[in-house]
């Protein structure tokens, strides 16, 4: 993860593979709770929300993955290229499909979730049904390899 902490970037976490970080999940815990990180407001507001795309924070992960029977879940990152260029067929999805959720995360502002998940590299995508983890994928691919890989589950 990298997160911007009073003008300092912090980088260490489940993303960075090979570096120790300074900080141990305890100092993010105590940063979370002072509200530095993983705190920011989200679009999720309880509603059923299938069909569309929707932010999740680490404040409200099980919330999301829990409110609806299909969610598909991206942890993604502004500077990350592979990540912006499954966005628009994320878009896309989201506008096909009316029983599907799609909830980003973004791991620089949310590095407590991806850390639950193991998320080692991004794009990593997981699918929940009823709120469990079904499956997941780690990378980009085009469209039909994500309607293959939806469909083997979600038919």
């Amino acid at each position: 993860f990298a997160v911007r902490i009073l003008g300092v970037m912090i980088i260490g976490g489940p993303l960075c593979t090979g570096r120790r970080s300074r900080f141990s999940s305890l100092d993010l815990r105590a940063l979370e709770r002072q509200g530095l990180i993983g705190r920011q407001s989200s679009r999720w507001n309880g509603d059923n929300m299938a069909g569309n795309l929707v932010e999740a924070t680490d404040a409200d992960f099980d919330a999301v993955t829990k409110g609806n029977e299909w969610v598909l879940v991206d942890f993604w990152a502004p500077w990350c290229g592979p990540c912006k260029m499954i966005a628009p067929v994320l878009d896309q999805i989201a506008a096909e499909r009316d029983n599907l959720t799609i909830a980003k995360v973004n791991t620089d502002v949310n590095p407590v979730t991806p850390g639950r998940f193991g998320v080692r590299g991004i794009p990593y995508l997981v699918l929940f049904h009823n709120g469990q983890p079904v499956d997941q994928k780690t990378g980009a691919m085009p469209k039909p390899g994500f309607d293959q890989w939806l469909n083997s589950h979600m038919a």
